[in-house]
């Protein structure tokens, strides 16, 4: 079935500039009605920091407290500490307050996701639900919170909705320029975020085998459209392998090792309630299973299977069903709890009660959003339309990094860069229920008219 979507209107573009002015509105306010306790010197906040200091003052990429010069390594990736830097020596070399310089970034960021939602929408779906998809991401108070943390999520939100953005654009104009710019977008959301390696041959693959073909027939994604969205990722990953191949010591911590904590800490269905209860606790499962691995895949493959052999139902329970809902759980586990990641003094969603309104909504809707963007593959096997494959490649991408988790560690924190596809899915899937129910009743109307007359 070939469709033509309805044309976007002067008022869904008023609309969504009432949207923009309103999300980043809300979180302008946020970053002025919250005050965070100790944002920058905790947990990954403070690693990133540190990454970003040393490149400032030592030119080296290191999480290595030191004065003198300290050991490069690559246990993080580059991206968010790069732009860190960046914005840091911005900020000093300008006279300005390096923090406050960092958050209004990532608020200008988040607004802009809100832009590129809409856009992403309207490329498969009737403007007026790409624009419900857009106010949820301008009402998200998880994504409103993250946005004054100092933390990889706004920039990987940003990076991976651009690039997705880019690749549909650059598929359905077959335009060089846009293939190339969703290429180097997914090579810098690599840089900032490792999961998302296989999302771009993830969406290639999808696109290349139910993409659209042009009316000779012909795939849309050519094999040369093809090369140009993977090469710059190829190029990433193998100049930052090379790095660390030549200047990373043998003993400094790498990508690998983070890996392997992971997954050992993701094997442990109660490793959340330990740290919340004692984040330092040496009897934490997790912890004595960290140093009986020792650093050891196949040490690791060992007690994986000798967890299965003890409790199989329990342990494909924990794998298979409790760590994608914990993936997409509401309240925030290794950090403050709720949508913190650091504790606060105070939150505008505690002053405001406005805030406190877009609070209630999105956290009473939560669960059946994310319900239905899993339904919404009903639609996808059952009824085909003319941009079919584009909500097949957000589909596979969200299923792609949920796996990737599921197998690692699941935490709610790490799907916030996936907010905005998981609620273009949830709107795909109202959308399409109320197609069914407005052709049921006119079927139902068509069928009674005979009888009445």
């Amino acid at each position: 079935m070939r469709e033509r979507l309805p044309d976007t209107s002067a008022i869904h573009w008023l609309l969504l500039v009432l949207l923009l002015c309103g999300g980043g509105f809300l979180r302008y306010s946020y970053m002025h009605g919250t005050e965070v306790i100790n944002p920058g010197g905790a947990g990954d906040a403070g690693y990133y920091l540190r990454y970003a200091n040393n490149l400032v003052q030592h030119a080296v990429f290191s999480k290595q407290a030191s004065t003198t010069t300290p050991a490069p390594d690559a246990y993080w990736a580059p991206g968010y500490p790069a732009l860190l830097a960046a914005l840091i020596s911005s900020a000093e070399g300008a006279g300005v307050d390096a923090y406050l310089t960092i958050r209004t970034v990532q608020i200008t960021l988040g607004t802009t996701a809100i832009l590129f939602t809409f856009a992403l929408g309207i490329c498969f779906m009737p403007a007026p639900w790409a624009l419900l998809a857009a106010l949820l991401v301008a009402l998200s108070p998880h994504l409103v919170s993250t946005e004054q943390y100092l933390l990889s999520e706004t920039l990987t939100l940003f990076l991976l909705l651009a690039s997705l953005l880019l690749f549909v654009r650059g598929i359905q104009r077959r335009s060089t320029l846009l293939q190339c710019g969703a290429g180097i977008g997914f090579a810098l959301t690599y840089l900032t975020n490792p999961v998302s390696l296989f999302i771009a041959p993830v969406a290639v693959a999808v696109t290349w085998l139910a993409g659209p073909r042009g009316p000779d027939g012909e795939r849309m994604l050519t094999r040369r459209a093809a090369l140009m969205i993977l090469g710059p990722l190829l190029v990433a990953g193998a100049l930052w392998t090379l790095r660390g191949a030549l200047s990373v010591p043998a003993d400094s911590p790498t990508a690998g090792s983070r890996l392997l904590t992971n997954l050992v800490q993701g094997m442990h269905a109660d490793f959340h309630s330990a740290w919340r209860a004692n984040p330092r606790d040496p009897d934490n499962p997790a912890t004595v299973d960290l140093a009986l691995v020792d650093g050891s895949y196949p040490r690791f493959a060992a007690r994986l299977a000798d967890k299965f052999a003890a409790d199989p139902t329990g342990m494909l329970h924990w794998y298979l069903l409790e760590k994608p809902l914990l993936l997409w759980d509401w309240d925030i586990r290794v950090g403050a709890g709720d949508i913190y990641t650091y504790p606060i003094f105070y939150s505008l969603y505690q002053t405001s009660k406005p805030a406190l309104a877009t609070y209630v909504v999105m956290r009473s809707v939560h669960l059946w959003l994310v319900a239905f963007g899993v339904l919404s593959l009903v639609f996808l096997i059952r009824h085909r339309t003319a941009q079919h494959w584009v909500p097949l490649v957000l589909y596979a991408c969200l299923a792609y990094v949920s796996a990737v988790y599921a197998i690692t560690q699941a935490e709610p924190r790490y799907s916030f860069p996936l907010r905005p596809e998981m609620y273009l899915m949830a709107a795909f899937f109202l959308w399409r229920l109320a197609q069914v129910y407005l052709n049921y009743r006119e079927r139902y109307r068509g069928a009674a008219r005979p009888g009445a007359s």
